[in-house]
């Protein structure tokens, strides 16, 4: 569960409840809110369970843990600095529970490295990156499933003009040398992933 999961995580930092309790209110109402039909709690859930498979192979795990929760906490579909705004909050709040200025530094690089997708030479950055991605790689179904959750997202948006913002997106992903930067979820995801984007080109200019 993913509130027992966040505040045994604050549990390492603070044994102030009310922070605690206040901190998990802020995630579970901003990912919570009715604008968000996929960068929402479910994500996060599946975020977390692609991780298990990873666990043991990350230096910081706490601190990805918090780059987790923190990601999309804010998220507007017709804002471009949503990762810089999450950063942003997610510093405010790091510092006052005490955590050293490395890994703040360190969580933020984390969230802003979800806008780019450019390989790090952080593994643990790497691998954040590509859960946040996974839903590339999933089956058919999920996919498309997915493709319409972010074209509610998009609503505001006409067709013709969602269509030509979502293609760009697509062909930046297929131009990367690869979409996954760690070898595990490269050998799980990569495959699936690009034939998953082109599959969804071919629907966009139909």
């Amino acid at each position: 569960m993913l509130e027992n999961k966040f505040k045994n995580l604050l549990a390492n930092y603070t044994s102030a409840q009310i922070i605690v309790d206040e901190y998990w209110m802020e995630i579970e109402q901003h990912y919570s809110d009715n604008s968000r039909h996929y960068h929402n709690l479910q994500h996060l859930e599946n975020m977390f369970a692609e991780l298990k498979f990873v666990e043991d192979k990350i230096e910081n795990i706490n601190v990805l843990h918090l780059a987790v929760f923190y990601h999309d906490i804010i998220y507007d579909a017709t804002k471009n600095d949503n990762e810089e705004q999450s950063a942003i909050l997610l510093k405010e709040r790091l510092l006052r529970l005490g955590l050293v200025e490395r890994e703040v530094a360190l969580c933020e690089k984390m969230i802003l490295a979800t806008k780019g997708h450019s390989k790090s030479n952080v593994t643990d950055i790497n691998y954040l990156v590509d859960i946040d991605l996974s839903i590339l790689g999933a089956s058919k179904k999920d996919y498309i499933k997915y493709t319409d959750q972010i074209r509610q997202e998009y609503k505001m948006y006409p067709l013709e003009q969602y269509k030509i913002g979502r293609k760009f997106v697509i062909e930046k992903f297929l131009a990367l040398d690869q979409i996954y930067k760690t070898s595990f979820f490269n050998d799980k995801f990569e495959k699936q992933a690009k034939q998953n984007l082109k599959d969804e080109i071919v629907k966009l200019i139909v």
